[in-house]
Parts: C-alpha cells; sequence; structure tokens
C-alpha cells in the first residue's frame, strides 16, 4: 500500500477522498498529536505562507511539502465550517492523548463515586469533542448548556444503568455477557456515545446545516443533510470506535492471564492500559475514515427544494456536499 501524491493545492484534498485509504491518510493528519503545539504565531506564519501561493509570491526554497504542512497544520486548528480555532483540549488531535488519563481513572476507580466520577468525565469531554467538531451550525449559550446536561445525564445513566445490569441483572444477561466478553459493555459505550452525539448535535437537525454544490456555491440550509451526517457520525464514531478498544484487550488479558503471564494487579493495569491506547490509536482514524468529511450526498436525500438546481455552468446539480463533521 503507497501512499499517493498530490502537487499543492488550496482546495483540493491530499489524498483521494474518495478512496478509503485516501480518506485514512488525511484522518492520520488531522489527528497528528503534534499539532497540539502549533502557537498562534505559527498560524499566522502559516497562513502568510499559503497566502503568499496564492497570490504567486512564494519564496523560490518553498516546496509542495512545506506547503502541505501549514495547510496540515492550519486544518487541524480551525473548524472547516465555521473558520474558528478549536480550542486544543477539544481537537481530533487531543483525542488519544486525553483517554489515556480517562481509561487510567475508569479502569483502577473501585467506589460508585468514584466510578460515576469518570463516567461524567468521560463524557464531558465526549461532548465538548462532539460540540466542537459537530458540522457548524451555530448555538446560542442556552442551547450549549441544555445540550451537554441532556448528552451527559442521558450518556451517564445508559452506560451505568447497562453495566450495573452485566453483574446484577436477570441471569440470561449474566450468562450472555460470560459467553461473549465485551458485548454488553460495548451496548453500553455504544449507546452513551450515540446519545451524547445525537443530543449535543440536536441543533443541526433543529437549525439545518449549510449544502453546497461540486463548485463550493452554498445552496442553503437542510435539515435532512443534518440528521444524515449526524447518523453516520454515530454509525463511524459511536458505535465503529468502541469495537476494537473493547474487545481486543479484553481477548489479549484473558490470555495473558490465563497463561499466567500477568499475575500483578499493577503490571495488568498497565498492560491494560497500553492495549486500550494502541488500540485507540489505531481505531480512531479507521473508524473517522469510513466516511468522507465532505460529504457527498444525492439531491435526492435531501429536501426538494434542493432537487433540480443547476450550477452557475448551466449544469444539472444532483449531488450535494456538506460537512459532516468528526
Amino acid at each position: 500500500m503507497t501512499k499517493p501524491q498530490k502537487p499543492f493545492s488550496l482546495t483540493d484534498d491530499r489524498f483521494d477522498q474518495s478512496d478509503y485509504w485516501g480518506r485514512f491518510y488525511t484522518i492520520l493528519n488531522v489527528i497528528d498529536p503534534r499539532t497540539l503545539f502549533i502557537t498562534a504565531g505559527q498560524r499566522q506564519t502559516y497562513s502568510k505562507l499559503l497566502d503568499d501561493f496564492k497570490n504567486k509570491q512564494l519564496a523560490k526554497d518553498v516546496t509542495d511539502e512545506d506547503l502541505w504542512y501549514a495547510r496540515k497544520a492550519l486544518d487541524s486548528c480551525t473548524h472547516p465550517g465555521t473558520g474558528e480555532v478549536i480550542n486544543p483540549l477539544w481537537r481530533m488531535s487531543a483525542f488519544v492523548p486525553w483517554n489515556i488519563p480517562i481509561c487510567l481513572g475508569m479502569l483502577t476507580s473501585t467506589s460508585v463515586p468514584g466510578t460515576i466520577f469518570f463516567q461524567w468525565l468521560n463524557q464531558s469531554y465526549n461532548s465538548a469533542v462532539n460540540y466542537q467538531n459537530r458540522s457548524g451550525a451555530e448555538m446560542t449559550t442556552s442551547q450549549i448548556g441544555s445540550s451537554y446536561a441532556i448528552a451527559t445525564t442521558t450518556a451517564c445513566s445508559l452506560g451505568m444503568g447497562l453495566r450495573h445490569l452485566v453483574n446484577n441483572g436477570p441471569l440470561p444477561l449474566r450468562r450472555m455477557n460470560a459467553l461473549a466478553p465485551g458485548l454488553v459493555p460495548y451496548i453500553a459505550v455504544g449507546a452513551a456515545g450515540s446519545a451524547n452525539v445525537y443530543f449535543t448535535r440536536r441543533a443541526e437537525i433543529q437549525a439545518g446545516i449549510e449544502i453546497f454544490d461540486e463548485d463550493g456555491e452554498l445552496l442553503g440550509l437542510s435539515k435532512e443533510a443534518a440528521s444524515l451526517s449526524i447518523r453516520k457520525t454515530i454509525i463511524s464514531r459511536s458505535l465503529g470506535l468502541p469495537i476494537p478498544v473493547i474487545f481486543v484487550p479484553g481477548l489479549v488479558m484473558g490470555a495473558l492471564v490465563r497463561t499466567g503471564k500477568v499475575t500483578n494487579p499493577r503490571a495488568k493495569i498497565l498492560c491494560e492500559l497500553g492495549l486500550i491506547s494502541a488500540c485507540i490509536s489505531v481505531a480512531l482514524p479507521a473508524a473517522l475514515a469510513v466516511f468522507p468529511q465532505r460529504l457527498p450526498l444525492p439531491t435526492t436525500d435531501v429536501e426538494k427544494e434542493f432537487q433540480g438546481l443547476t450550477s452557475k455552468s448551466g449544469n444539472p446539480i444532483g449531488t450535494v456536499y456538506v460537512n459532516k463533521g468528526l
């Protein structure tokens, strides 16, 4: 598998977005943790570099690789729809580093208050990431507050409730979890994550999100496109991402414990944390690459007002594009 290269462009993607591996390489750039250390001054330098390219005033020693890195740096820091600088804590490039201490807390917590706290912390972090990486619909302070409260309360209740059922619920449920370890926790995580994404981003469905034609011309706001974008985000990140993160560490740790290779409780926690971190690092780009961020939608999937339109060049518009969000 070779990484395809393209000449630098301000508008075209470096990697083919119609191909899964092209999207995978794109997401690897988005989640590169080194971009967390880019300063405001560096952003200005990179922005000027791209302006120089646009105005054909580039210095002779500037390469395509320099330009691609400048665009990568800016794209990782700013929201593609609103142009806002995303807080470093809530960028996708911070997702893996910040999940490591959260996972450690969830693994080592033994008390009910401690478990509830780390569940709340996990869902609060997810809610902030969902909001900062939304499709782009504007939200008032009251909408943000109510969405956060509903998202975290619902997600924590689902997560804690289903986990409680595993240990104290009906015998058939406990047997199912014994026969398929990780299945019920996966259902709990998936349900909680899905609820978090939906309630954090429900303002998009209520107001609609911007849709564009192939040339980038704004066509209007679409509630149907918002609904589809949220559904695809839930499928890829809330339901796809947890699969290897939950099942692989459980299988590996089970084998290590059965064979006696890991017996010390502290070593067991560190080993499990390392496995989870490795799985998140691989699963995050793999899940986010399932659908392109600039999501193409046939006009038949959105409102009738966007059907039968023609572009500036007079061609019929059969496909519209939205920023799906991450």
